[in-house]
């Protein structure tokens, strides 16, 4: 699956996930708040990010080549 993270200074990313639980489960902390530490969205670890500025996470549709 693809998500588009929105940051609040405007940057968008687009990240690869499993699934929606499995991207929550790097973003959020046990007591349900957003984390506020530097935090890796790929698999590559190349993209390193802090949570608490994440504005809105969104789930890409994927397009097919059938109607």
């Amino acid at each position: 699956m693809k998500f588009k993270i929105t940051m609040a200074s405007g940057k968008e990313y687009i990240v690869h996930s499993q699934s929606f639980a499995a991207l929550e489960e790097e973003l959020i902390n046990p007591d349900q708040d957003l984390k506020n530490s530097l935090v890796y969205l790929d698999r590559e670890q190349t993209l390193k990010v802090n949570p608490s500025h994440i504005s809105c996470v969104e789930k890409l549709v994927e397009q097919t080549n059938g109607k």
